[in-house]
């Protein structure tokens, strides 16, 4: 089976959840790296439009980083509350086996 690169970082990452269970606090380590631009691009522009007058669209912007940021949290908690069942359901020796087979044919 031929994974993309998308299906093989996420089972590589299910497996290091299965030796070291995921928290709240590591999934949004990890989320930082994609969520930074959005903060900066956020800030930047909300303070340009209150330094020239445009104190609504200021707090539109705050209101919809404060609602996309909560969404993500949403996400990491229906994750975290999931995750006992992928452990419990997830074939893991076929996990590793798909991974292997990847790797084997990286080398070939």
């Amino acid at each position: 089976m031929q994974l993309t690169r998308l299906q093989r970082q996420v089972l590589s990452l299910y497996l290091t959840y299965r030796d070291r269970a995921p928290t709240m606090g590591t999934l949004m380590r990890r989320a930082v790296k994609y969520q930074a631009p959005l903060i900066t691009i956020a800030l930047v522009t909300s303070v340009f439009t209150s330094s020239i007058g445009m104190l609504s669209i200021s707090f539109l912007l705050a209101g919809m980083l404060v609602g996309a940021l909560l969404r993500e949290l949403g996400t990491f908690h229906r994750f975290l509350q999931l995750w006992p069942a992928m452990v419990q359901g997830l074939d893991w020796e076929c996990v590793r086996e798909i991974l292997g087979s990847e790797e084997e044919r990286k080398l070939t």
